[in-house]
């Protein structure tokens, strides 16, 4: 027989979350301590540990394991994350696309396609003598449609653990870095019944555990600056050294997050929206316009005076 520690550890290999159960199992529905050393059978430990972590009954996300919440509000947050799962398809399906004149969904997100031969960095690899040298949007496409496929299928990971936290600050966040697959949904998470617009902000978090950054002023001048594409592996993706500093005032250094500055980014410096992850939730978000607006325009009622 297992004791109750060990049993959790064993169900839960990532450190971060079995401390979050070990400490959640720890307090008897009594309000006693339970002796996490002594040993139990398994099927005592299932049933412990079961009382503190939920998953959702219905839906496509009944893998993913909930804490701190009651069963309803995990079952919404399941059919969220169904819904991320379907505006990821969505968006899926128009990568690449280009239009001329005017821009497709892909186009603003994520730059638009350069006409006429013009693209520098098809002109840099051919000056290096690759034949094959592709542009810049061909590029981003590439690299885009590669990360919402590991989006969607990261979403059917039995990794991932969602808790509530209590932080003033936490709306959600992604908590222990990238693959830590440990969620936080806080305070400032979206007001409203559940919906394509709380999905973006689950989608956000998700591009997070993949590697991708909240593109900063001030800590990604070389991804900025650079007049060429660059592709980065998902674990040499620059962060943000200064999320608490950086991140409120865009003027001051800070982060391209939300339409108007993710659009910014798309138009001044194209090479780094991939890697953006504020640009995936606002992309998804395009073909979503009406349902978007209603739980943004909710939140919004819903607030403090």
């Amino acid at each position: 027989m297992p004791s109750l520690f060990e049993y959790v550890r064993e169900q839960f290999p990532i450190k971060l979350q079995a401390d979050k159960v070990s400490n959640g199992v720890r307090t008897a529905p009594d309000g006693s301590k339970r002796n996490l050393s002594e040993n139990r059978p398994v099927a005592e430990c299932e049933r412990i540990v079961a009382e503190v972590v939920l998953k959702p009954t219905v839906g496509n996300h009944r893998h993913i394991r909930f804490f701190g919440f009651d069963q309803p509000r995990v079952n919404e947050f399941g059919a969220c994350l169904d819904l991320a799962a379907r505006m990821l398809a969505e968006a899926q399906r128009h990568v690449g696309l280009h239009t001329w004149p005017g821009k497709t969904n892909f186009e603003s997100a994520f730059g638009s396609r350069a006409w006429h031969g013009m693209s520098t960095t098809r002109k840099a690899g051919l000056a290096r003598g690759n034949a094959n040298a592709e542009s810049g949007f061909a590029s981003r496409s590439a690299y885009v449609r590669t990360k919402i496929d590991q989006m969607i299928a990261d979403l059917a990971s039995e990794s991932w653990m969602i808790y509530k936290s209590y932080e003033a600050g936490d709306a959600a966040a992604l908590k222990g870095g990238r693959g830590g697959y440990l969620m936080a949904i806080g305070p400032g998470f979206p007001r409203g019944a559940l919906g394509h617009f709380h999905a973006g902000v689950l989608v956000h978090e998700v591009g997070h555990n993949l590697g991708l950054a909240d593109v900063c002023g001030t800590c990604h001048r070389l991804l900025l600056d650079g007049a060429h594409f660059t592709p980065y592996a998902d674990a040499n993706i620059p962060q943000c050294s200064s999320n608490n500093t950086h991140g409120p005032l865009l003027a001051a250094g800070g982060h391209f997050i939300g339409s108007k500055q993710t659009t910014r980014l798309a138009e001044h410096h194209k090479n780094a929206t991939v890697y953006n992850t504020d640009s995936y939730r606002w992309y998804c978000y395009a073909f979503f316009k009406n349902e978007v607006a209603s739980g943004i325009a909710e939140h919004k009622r819903l607030l403090p005076a």
